[in-house]
């Protein structure tokens, strides 16, 4: 399509596993464009136009999740996201550790945060990456069952501004 999105993920069903790799929406892609363009953002009309009518990563992911695994689509363990670059979910991370933007030092194993008994974990599901986690688990509850998450949040090297923070969305049975 031609509305610039972009979702890149790497499936690996023997371990129950989807990596994302990149995640920009059509839609943050179509704003961008316009506020680079120094023209005012679409009506809601004229950006269902615009767009795919499947345009959610949550779909998109599930999508191309059951497509390759089939029958045992249930098998979902696991969603990690890979470098994560989106400023509010960034600023999410860093509130629940308490900390000033763009500081966190937390090599692996990091920190996991269980959303059924923490505040921190549910901030984080509701944060617009892991909103996402939490529309797959909504939307396809008929084959993933219950389910609740764990996150596990840690970092690459420290580099301020530019340190990759990480994150593992572990897809608990209930």
């Amino acid at each position: 399509d031609q509305s610039g999105g972009q979702y890149l993920q790497t499936y690996i069903p023997a371990h129950g596993t989807i990596i994302t790799n990149s995640v920009i929406s059509p839609q943050a892609n179509i704003y961008s464009a316009f506020e680079q363009m120094g023209q005012p953002r679409p009506t809601p009309q004229e950006l269902r136009r615009m767009i795919p009518r499947m345009n959610r990563w949550s779909d998109i992911v599930w999508f191309l999740w059951a497509k390759k695994t089939g029958q045992f689509a249930d098998d979902l363990r696991y969603i990690v996201k890979d470098n994560i670059v989106n400023k509010p979910t960034r600023s999410v991370i860093d509130q629940v550790f308490g900390i000033p933007p763009n500081t966190l030092e937390l090599k692996w194993p990091g920190r996991t945060f269980d959303v059924r008994n923490s505040d921190q974990g549910k901030a984080l599901l509701g944060s617009p990456l892991g909103s996402g986690i939490a529309w797959v688990l909504a939307d396809n509850k008929k084959v993933l069952g219950n389910r609740s998450v764990k996150i596990t949040i840690f970092t690459g090297e420290p580099k301020g501004k530019d340190t990759k923070y990480f994150a593992i969305f572990e897809l608990v049975r209930v």
